[in-house]
């Protein structure tokens, strides 16, 4: 008798057995599609998720991720002719996961680059802002309370204020997805220095998301952010973000 190491675990044609090592192994970073309409925390590669797809379904079957988080597998499922769906306990998750796979009309695209043109002039210190307490509630206001950090809580509150006079549900969780977006580039900063003020140290590094210390680092509360964007960089990159998502939204591989 054969050892049971010997024998097959799957019986897949050696093309998607390589398909799959092949998408086990990747480590480049996440990119094409609308994956990059939020960078979900421990996203895994679309390509591992398209090679799993195309191995074990056909297209016109239904795919079913009971963790969804950032949707990539529902997006590369539509984008390889399968039908879709995903579970998660997440709020934000199902928020994600819904605007990456919403199917747009040419009107509301062309709608959106408008919006786009009109944000930066939209987005200004010295007007007045939406303070969102349920959101606040949710957490989504974590580390905009610092003293240094005003103008950028303005900025994202004025581009959810924005996003809203979109008037339609579909175009506001659009905009709300762009803004989302936007404000997390604006506090990654990926050239951020984190100085401590116990120790004096400063580690020129990626910065972590939403400012989280590796264990050798004093406490998140003690760490001072040395290097911030402005509004107004995040205003104009809030323009470019939209108008990027909108030419991504016309262009990917699904109807």
């Amino acid at each position: 008798m054969a050892e049971s190491h010997d024998l097959p675990l799957l019986r897949l044609p050696r093309a998607a057995q390589a398909a799959l090592v092949a998408g086990a192994r990747d480590n480049e970073p996440v990119r094409g599609l609308t994956h990059n309409f939020y960078k979900y925390p421990a996203r895994f590669s679309p390509i591992f998720a398209r090679a799993a797809i195309e191995a074990f379904t056909q297209p016109g079957d239904l795919v079913l991720d009971n963790h969804v988080g950032g949707g990539t597998t529902l997006v590369e499922a539509l984008a390889t002719g399968r039908h879709a769906i995903g579970v998660d306990i997440s709020a934000l998750a199902e928020f994600v996961a819904s605007v990456k796979t919403m199917v747009f009309t040419e009107a509301e695209l062309d709608r959106l680059q408008a919006w786009a043109r009109c944000l930066p002039s939209a987005i200004q210190v010295r007007k007045s802002s939406i303070y969102f307490a349920d959101e606040a509630e949710l957490g989504y206001y974590k580390h905009l309370g610092h003293p240094s950090r005003w103008r950028l809580r303005k900025a994202i509150e004025q581009g959810l204020g924005a996003a809203i006079r979109l008037a339609t549900p579909r175009l506001e969780s659009f905009g709300r997805c762009v803004v989302l977006r936007t404000a997390q580039w604006a506090l990654d900063s990926r050239s951020s220095c984190l100085r401590s003020p116990n120790s004096g140290t400063c580690c020129r590094r990626p910065a972590p998301r939403w400012w989280r210390a590796p264990a050798s680092c004093a406490p998140p509360s003690t760490l001072t952010v040395t290097s911030r964007r402005s509004a107004s960089s995040t205003a104009r990159a809030l323009a470019s973000k939209t108008t990027n998502a909108c030419c991504t939204a016309r262009c990917r591989g699904w109807s």
